[in-house]
This record gives structure tokens, sequence and C-alpha cells, in this order.
């Protein structure tokens, strides 16, 4: 009894702090929180480069949400526009903390998520996790949420880097890589790390060719603020959207590193 009153104590002392420990599992190198919605456990991928709460309408059906006539366009990166449905969720529960009155959109999910097991229910993106600091810690299976800058300072130290402006509130930093500077954003959705295949080609980035595998860009050099952290490696895929990203920082990157990423001030810290 006194260990369950001690869990509950600690998660309400959580909740007034304005942290949230979210446990996550790894599933092919990504993110995935199991939350609450409508009593029913879902699982989510946790997308930071992605556009917000979403659904797979399969599990719109099985919670018994209603979707709203609104629609809202997602594009994905390969160009390829969507109109879905808006729901209503009464509440999100994730690490114990409960998220009231929130909208989320009818997601459709991606040819290549189809097949894994078990199967996604959906999406949680940055119009979600950008109302929070976030830190990243995939060797230690959780991702942390502050609502307060002071908490944060404590818990992630290294490398600060500036956030670029973006009208979308894409996580988004300057990288210098061996052969010039790129546009980066900051994706936990993202399988590997990823270069658009068009701009490899038109800036002349030299790419190793494998018949058995996409094209792969390998730099000795990736660096924010002359903070360096390579070698790093990109797969070359067609991706097309955002229109003025050119790579893609996903799994290899965030398994090395443990990334904290302040959109309300405004920065990045790495460690490293």
């Amino acid at each position: 009894m006194k260990s369950i009153l001690l869990l509950i104590f600690l998660g309400a002392f959580a909740t007034a702090l304005g942290e949230t420990v979210v446990p996550i599992e790894l599933q092919n190198g990504n993110p995935i929180v199991t939350a609450v919605i409508e009593n029913q456990d879902v699982r989510l991928l946790v997308d930071s480069g992605g556009l917000s709460l979403g659904l797979r309408p399969e599990a719109v059906a099985r919670l018994s949400l209603n979707s709203s006539a609104e629609k809202t366009q997602s594009t994905n990166v390969y160009g390829e526009a969507h109109n879905s449905a808006m729901i209503n969720i009464s509440s999100l529960q994730i690490g114990g903390t409960k998220f009231s009155d929130l909208e989320a959109y009818e997601w459709q999910m991606p040819a290549q998520l189809a097949n894994w097991k078990p199967a996604l229910d959906g999406t949680l993106g940055r119009t979600f996790l950008n109302k929070f600091i976030a830190v990243y810690d995939y060797n230690s299976s959780v991702i942390t949420l502050f609502d307060k800058s002071e908490q944060w300072d404590n818990e992630c130290n290294g490398a600060t880097i500036p956030l670029a402006d973006h009208p979308e509130r894409i996580i988004v930093t300057v990288a210098e890589v061996d052969d010039g500077t790129v546009n980066a954003i900051w994706d936990t959705g993202a399988t590997h790390s990823f270069i658009k295949a068009r701009v490899a080609d038109e800036r002349q980035f030299p790419l190793v060719l494998d018949d058995n595998q996409p094209p792969i860009y390998e730099s000795e050099r990736f660096s924010f603020s002359d903070n360096d952290f390579g070698p790093m490696e990109f797969i070359a895929l067609p991706f097309t959207e955002p229109e003025d990203i050119d790579v893609y920082i996903g799994r290899n990157f965030f398994e090395e590193h443990v990334v904290c990423i302040n959109p309300i001030q405004g920065f990045i810290r790495i460690e490293s």
C-alpha cells in the first residue's frame, strides 16, 4: 500500500514540476510510446518531423472517436498531399500525465510502416511536441518533456545550437558537411538519416553506389556552430518535402547522442 501511495505521490510531484518522463520502445530504431486515449492503449510513433497527433482510421473506429467535417492537408516527404478529417480527443495520457482537449487528424500511414509488428495506431508530431522542451535519450529508452526551461537546464548539457526560423515550426538547424552547408531537419520519425537525392545530384556530393542498396553520402564532418559530430552517413532518397530542407537527421544520430530540443527558446543541445 505504501508503495502504491509513493508512486501516486511521485507522479503528482513530477506533473506539478512540469516534467513528464515517457518510456519508449525502439521499433526498427524509432521511438514508440504507449499512450492512453478513451481508456484504451494506443501505440504512437514519436515523430518530431511530423505534423501533429495523428491516428489511423482503424484506430479512430476502435476508439469510437468522431471525425469532424473540418479537413486539414498534410504532405509527406515524397510530396504526396492528403486531405484528412480532424478529430477531437478529450484526453491523451502519456508517462502518467494527462493532456486534455487535443486536436488530431486521420493519419495515412506510410507504406513502409504498414508491416511493422506490432502495428502502429498513429503518430505524435510537432504540434504537440513543440509545446515542450524534449530530451530524447534512446539509450535510456525515455523521452522527457519539460514545460519550464529552468528544469531542462539541469537535465541536458552539451553543445548549444541555435534553431533556424521556420514558418511551419519545423525543427531545423544549419549544418556543415564535407561538401558544404545544409539545412537539416531533426526527425525522430526517420528510420535513418537521409539526404535528398536531388540535393546530392545538384550539388555534386560524392555518393557511394551499390547495386544492392540506395546511394549513400558519407561525410567525415557533421558540425553545428563549430561543434563536430562526424562522421555521418546519409541515405540518398527521392524526397521532395519540406522544400527548403536538404537532410533529415534520424535514427543513426539519435542512437549515438542525447538530443535536447528546446523550441520554446529556440535552440538544441547535444550530448556526445
